[in-house]
């Protein structure tokens, strides 16, 4: 933790004169440049120090398309594209064409953090990399876009909920692809077979994130972890399905096993849509309206495990009203975290805690009487009313 930490600060200070919120894509690509694969050869591993400052994103962006092409991991070039455009601002930065700080930056990552990717197993050692060089950088913070959820949190949400080893494991909003990972490490333990191990990694791990420079750090991200092969677009999960002109019954019904009509409109009631709802077409739907669609589409999809994270907000009374009904004749399995008292009291019937020290209250029980029998939940509660009151 110690060398990750120091490393961190070097290259931040080395970036000094760069935007913080252009560091993170920097470094991920400096890290896809230096990958160790096995299916290509790469000679910039030991050939960059023989490169001029101002020859080395050339360079750089000639071994992406190399590793990440179709003789290397094969994605999709609409996605190494998104790269090498990001390569391209680079080019314009004086202070790193004229000086050796790319190059200093890239023995860091050589000598002093690459080997340690792969020195302990047991340890996220590339996640908490990521963590303390944004944290130092300063961009950790809602506002940003970048909110980095601890590992521990995402390693139990792999097991509070019963994944099977043939389950799809889909991220709407993938950030750096900590679920991602933590989903992988799960189903990559259920897997008898290598070759099963490898159908994981090309075909049950979904992610989109809509941020370029969040988006490459989750290629990134997998690419080191064994698996470059993860579906992982550079998309926003909730408009790209309504640029179209269906109408909101034909739209649902695509997503549904069963296309009969009644059944298809009787999802569309819960989400509190009226019959003449039905024919509105899915383009001009409101931001509440949408919200309400994708939650049909959950439901009807056939899943029996929903994880959401604070799912009324941005709702207006009518959406948190028809999610609340929806969700209490969800017959599958509901994980969700929320600051909503009410829409809490009415849909859990199990209240699980994380305490500051890392442990956990887990109590089969309602929200209003698991606070009425814990003291310090209802002091916790007070606290909360208070600073949404200041």
């Amino acid at each position: 933790i110690k060398k990750i930490t120091q490393a961190s600060t070097r290259i931040n200070n080395l970036l000094y004169d760069i935007k913080e919120d252009k560091r993170p894509t920097l470094l991920s690509i400096l890290l896809i440049s230096l990958f160790p694969s096995s299916k290509v050869r790469n000679d910039f591993i030991d050939d960059y120090v023989k490169k001029e400052p101002a020859e080395l994103f050339d360079y750089i962006e000639i071994v992406i398309k190399k590793i990440l092409g179709t003789s290397g991991e094969n994605i999709p070039l609409d996605k190494i594209n998104i790269i090498i455009a990001e390569i391209s601002t680079f080019k314009n930065e004086k202070v790193l064409t004229s000086q050796n700080i790319i190059k200093t930056i890239l023995d860091i990552l050589k000598n002093d953090v690459i080997p340690l990717f792969y020195c302990c197993e047991s340890y996220d050692i590339i996640g908490r990399f990521y963590q303390e060089f944004l944290r130092y950088a300063g961009i950790v913070d809602v506002q940003s876009g970048i909110v980095l959820t601890p590992e521990h949190i995402t390693d139990l949400f792999t097991e509070l909920v019963p994944i099977r080893k043939n389950d799809v494991i889909i991220d709407c909003c993938c950030g750096t692809g900590a679920f991602l990972v933590s989903g992988m490490r799960k189903l990559l333990s259920l897997q008898p077979s290598e070759n099963d191990r490898e159908l994981v990694k090309r075909q049950q791990l979904i992610g989109n994130e809509i941020k370029p420079h969040m988006f490459i750090l989750a290629i990134s991200n997998m690419l080191f972890r064994g698996d470059g092969k993860s579906t992982i677009f550079n998309t926003d999960f909730f408009t790209k399905d309504f640029d179209n002109d269906l109408t909101i019954a034909d739209w649902l019904t695509q997503y549904s096993e069963i296309k009969d009509a009644t059944y298809v409109r009787g999802f569309l009631g819960r989400m509190l849509f009226a019959g003449e709802d039905g024919v509105k077409k899915v383009k001009v739907l409101s931001g509440g309206e949408k919200v309400r669609c994708l939650l049909s589409k959950m439901m009807i999809s056939g899943a029996n495990i929903l994880i959401l994270d604070e799912p009324t907000n941005h709702l207006d009374m009518e959406s948190i009203t028809a999610l609340n009904n929806g969700l209490i004749k969800f017959p599958g399995v509901l994980l969700f975290a929320s600051h909503d008292h009410q829409f809490v009291q009415t849909t859990a019937n199990r209240i699980m805690e994380i305490m500051p020290n890392g442990s956990m209250i887990d109590k089969i029980t309602t929200y209003d009487e698991y606070l009425a029998s814990d003291e310090m939940a209802r002091k916790r509660q007070v606290y909360l009313m208070q600073e949404e009151d200041n």
